[in-house]
């Protein structure tokens, strides 16, 4: 009688220090960096993906209404979160920001390079009509006479 009472007890104790320690059940949330996940998939939509990335870790998330396209991956063991949703994005042209837990997954800002060409042996005004039909559609080229010099800003790869 005296060992049953003792593993009752001792049994208890050991279910109320698992409940205590729990992350899900001591209200503790695992940061979204901490989190892992291992994923399956070929030929879906990328916005279901993400939603699958997100039932399957809890973590909450808000999807750009431009995110477009298929993916297929498969992670067999566990990855970050973070590092998953960027594999599955980058190709795309996306990309993630965290605020206050949640995911939101955006459009990759254009980073846009600048450079100043002086000319010699043309003029300025006269090189602008044939650089423009090389730029992007953020692209600019801007005209400075007096040095006969052209400032060029569009992507990196133009």
């Amino acid at each position: 009688m005296r060992q049953m009472k003792f593993f009752f007890i001792a049994g208890l104790v050991l279910v109320v220090f698992v409940w205590c320690f729990s992350p899900g059940l001591s209200g503790k949330e695992i940061p979204v960096e901490k989190k892992l996940i291992s994923l399956d998939f070929e030929d879906i939509e990328l916005k279901d993906a993400i939603r699958l990335i997100s039932v399957k870790t809890g973590i909450n998330v808000i999807i750009d209404p431009e995110v477009k396209g298929k993916v297929s991956a498969r992670f067999k063991r566990p990855i970050p979160v973070l590092k998953a949703l960027s594999f599955i994005l980058s190709p795309h042209g996306f990309d993630y920001i965290i605020e206050d837990n949640v995911i939101r997954v955006i459009r990759k800002p254009v980073e846009l390079k600048e450079k100043t060409f002086f000319l010699t042996y043309a003029l300025a005004e006269e090189v602008v009509p044939s650089v423009k039909d090389y730029l992007s559609k953020n692209g600019k080229v801007k005209l400075d006479p007096s040095s006969n010099s052209i400032l060029v800003v569009d992507l990196e790869e133009n």
